[in-house]
């Protein structure tokens, strides 16, 4: 009987021992696949491990829209009173630049998928190429697809960072522009004393060769119009020249009385006189008028010269203005952006500015207008020819005078007032070809 018993208690034991019922082994945590992670509506999971979750649906413009007023950021015209509903509202959205990308991710909570996830996400994006590489511009015409670390709808840090942040974007946003405002400020002031200092460097060059240019026009047109002036004074001298010899042709032919003689004599003298008090007359008014020439000449050449290395090209008042107005603080991402766009405008024009200053002609210009006077001056072979004539004209006047036995001191007296005459007409011309110049020099200064 007891070995009945044991051996029924050892039957016992062996089906206790030998029967127990094996549990199935568990799983690692966090060992699930993707198809565990029940994604919320409009969402997939990726990852083994920790998921993240990728938008099934890309960001619209009407999205975008929302998110540029709400940050108060200016929109583009295009989108300009686009409303929910309308037509263009809920087209996908394409274009944008990494960095336009990464700010509307962060105002939506959200962040831009890495190009591994862009690959496991090929259910919703099929084969496009991974369109946000860093320093390439995006894929023409590359969706916006976001991707949410936490469950959607989920409470958790990681969903309050993330809104702590979105909070924070308008200032953000703000210090960014106004920090490009700073940037774009210092980048035109520099741009400016560059030009300033390249413009006195090129004025410091160019200024000898200039007025050297300026000596030689008028040089040369002093050398043609004193030519042109003795051809009318010549004609003076042939009409006084003619009367003296209808005088002496009288008195040498003529029976005439002493009174008759004297009266003719008077007459030619009269005339003479007459001549004599015209050209000193006109001498006298083109001496003041020189004056008044020479004056202007002396104060526009000071001018000129003070002027000269600050000839910046068009208003430097007008961006030294643009710098005072940019540099009070921005109060609103779209004003930041307004007086960004100030800056970038007159970077641009200060960047167009030619490196010569207006009103003077370049170096190799100078060289060529030079030349061309030299040949002019050269080329001056009348005035000889006038001089012989002027020459002529006095020996006539002397051998008249001799013929009738009577010196006039008059007509020597004429023949210096018209010399005089010829050289102040020319010199007033000359004058006034250099005023010209320098007109046009210091009136191009805006």
């Amino acid at each position: 009987m007891l070995r009945v018993v044991a051996c029924y208690c050892i039957c016992l034991l062996s089906l206790a021992l030998g029967c127990e019922k094996k549990e199935p082994p568990q799983e690692p945590l966090g060992s699930q696949s993707p198809a565990q992670h029940k994604a919320p509506k409009g969402y997939i999971a990726i990852g083994d491990i920790k998921p993240v979750y990728f938008s099934t649906e890309a960001v619209t413009v009407g999205d975008y829209v929302e998110y540029l007023r709400q940050s108060a950021q200016p929109v583009p015209k295009q989108w300009q009173g686009l409303k929910a509903g309308a037509p263009g509202w809920d087209l996908a959205l394409t274009g944008l630049t990494r960095a336009e990308a990464e700010t509307y991710a962060t105002w939506a909570m959200r962040r831009l998928p890495t190009p591994q996830e862009w690959e496991q996400a090929v259910e919703t994006v099929g084969t496009r190429p991974y369109p946000w590489r860093d320093g390439e511009p995006a894929e023409p015409g590359a969706r916006l697809y976001l991707v949410s670390e936490w469950k959607p709808g989920a409470e958790c840090e990681e969903s309050r960072n993330a809104a702590r942040l979105k909070e924070a974007l308008p200032a953000a946003l703000l210090a960014e522009h106004r920090s490009e405002v700073d940037q774009l400020r210092t980048k035109l002031q520099e741009s400016l004393q560059d030009i300033q200092e390249r413009r006195a460097k090129i004025w410091r060059d160019l200024k000898p060769a200039y007025f050297e240019l300026l000596d030689k026009q008028k040089e040369v047109t002093q050398q043609v119009a004193r030519s042109q002036q003795w051809v009318n004074a010549l004609q003076i001298l042939d009409k006084i020249g003619e009367a003296k010899g209808r005088m002496a042709a009288k008195l040498a032919t003529w029976d005439l009385t002493p009174e008759q003689a004297q009266k003719l004599v008077e007459q030619y003298s009269q005339q003479l006189s007459q001549t004599v008090e015209k050209v000193q007359s006109t001498r006298k008014d083109l001496e003041e008028k020189t004056k008044q020439l020479q004056e202007e000449v002396v104060a526009l050449t000071k001018e000129f010269e003070q002027s000269g290395a600050r000839k910046l090209a068009a208003s430097p008042e007008k961006f030294q203005q643009t710098l005072d107005q940019t540099s009070e603080k921005a109060k609103s991402i779209e004003e930041a952006l307004a007086r960004k766009a100030d800056l970038n405008a007159a970077l641009e024009k200060v960047k167009s500015l030619a490196p010569t200053l207006e009103g003077i002609p370049s170096r190799e210009e100078i060289r060529q207008q030079m030349e061309r006077l030299q040949n002019n001056a050269t080329q001056l072979a009348g005035q000889e020819e006038t001089q012989a004539k002027l020459d002529a004209a006095k020996q006539a006047l002397q051998q008249l005078s001799e013929s009738i036995k009577r010196e006039f001191s008059r007509e020597q007296l004429l023949v210096e007032e018209l010399s005089k005459l010829v050289d102040l007409r020319a010199r007033k011309e000359a004058i006034e070809t250099k005023l010209k110049a320098l007109r046009a020099a210091v009136g191009g200064e805006e």
